[in-house]
């Protein structure tokens, strides 16, 4: 099946020493339009976004988190290629980053024009949320230990029995489909029956992190 994006989906490159600025109606018919996912960290979390523009100096991405204008940032692209940055401009959920120092375009790009639908090349971020795994008729507690488009790994007991195919369901996350491609004692890797939508995988990242932080903010009111 193939994969169609709408234009706003699409990423523009340029070869500009300047961060990108915010969208206008019209983009340059010279730029080059991929579609690009990536990982964003800053001091307080790690979460997946995705990259409108990119130049040598900067990007501008739409991101699914609350950073704030003045925020230090990294991006690590699918390619782990990574970049250091801060906020310069925000407009709703899109953000204008200017790079630390600007960047080889082609380096940092490099294998980043992939097919999206292989897992094994998409963002995969750290969440550490409850979960369940079910084999066969039995559902196991497991911790979601991190997640991606195309799959995730997850902490299980060592004495869990599971068959090659499983489903897995968290808090907030529809029930996914899957198969099992490896074991480590208390760890097992999922991958995906299907690529699970960029959009519901990053808002669901960005809503556990904000859960989380409102139920540490509770635990410190309470102490």
């Amino acid at each position: 099946m193939q994969h169609s994006h709408r234009d706003d989906d699409l990423t523009i490159v340029s070869f500009s020493n300047e961060t990108p600025a915010p969208p206008e109606r019209r983009t340059s018919p010279r730029n080059i339009s991929i579609l690009r996912t990536a990982l964003l960290r800053t001091r307080r979390f790690e979460e997946l976004c995705l990259v409108r523009n990119i130049s040598i100096g900067g990007l501008m991405a739409h991101v699914f988190c609350e950073v704030a204008v003045g925020d230090s940032l990294e991006i690590e692209f699918k390619s782990e290629r990574s970049v250091g940055g801060r906020v310069v401009w925000r407009r709703d959920q899109l953000v204008g980053v200017q790079f630390q120092h600007p960047i080889d375009l082609a380096f940092v790009l490099s294998n980043q024009f992939e097919d999206a639908r292989k897992s094994a090349r998409a963002p995969r971020v750290d969440v550490d949320v409850p979960a369940r795994i079910r084999s066969a008729a039995t559902w196991q507690p497991a911790l979601l230990r991190n997640i991606s488009q195309g799959g995730a790994c997850l902490g299980i007991d060592p004495d869990t029995e599971l068959l090659e195919t499983v489903l897995l369901e968290a808090p907030g996350l529809s029930i996914i489909p899957g198969s099992v491609r490896w074991r480590e004692s208390d760890s097992v890797g999922i991958a995906f029956d299907r690529l699970v939508p960029f959009a519901d995988i990053a808002q669901w990242v960005a809503d556990s992190h904000r859960a989380r932080e409102g139920a540490d903010d509770t635990l410190l009111a309470i102490e």
